[in-house]
């Protein structure tokens, strides 16, 4: 069975859990993986969005949106998805921050509409979109 790490070689995970916790390499371990699946739970619900409205998607293929244009109603979500072999953002045109981050193949990013919105890829700014609100 391996020994407990020496005070000096401690992760900061180890340096804050009591030393029983943490009695060898293996519990150091099964300890991290733990921590770590606590912070993934936590990401994945703060990214899937609670929808009131109407569900549309946007498939990213062939560096392009499709569809580039879509009606809908404030309060809708749109989901883009990376069909795409490279990444690419979802970023208001004329802005300076995309709203994704690097949407790599098979990664989504759900947006709940507040207003109308024109978009392109922040990484290749010849793909353009829009998200038109539909007037009832």
């Amino acid at each position: 069975m391996s020994q407990a790490l020496p005070h000096t070689h401690r992760t900061a995970v180890q340096a804050w859990l009591p030393a029983s916790i943490c009695a060898s390499d293996i519990h150091c371990a099964l300890v991290h993986f733990a921590i770590a699946l606590c912070f993934v739970a936590a990401n994945a619900r703060a990214s899937d969005p609670t929808v009131a409205g109407n569900r549309h998607h946007v498939e990213i293929s062939g560096f392009a949106f499709v569809p580039a244009h879509l009606q809908v109603s404030a309060g809708d979500s749109v989901t883009w998805i990376n069909k795409d072999i490279v990444p690419h953002t979802i970023q208001p045109a004329g802005g300076l921050e995309p709203l994704s981050s690097e949407l790599f193949t098979g990664d989504t990013f759900t947006l709940i509409v507040r207003e109308p919105m024109r978009y392109v890829c922040g990484l290749h700014l010849s793909m353009q979109g829009q998200l038109a609100i539909e007037i009832n």
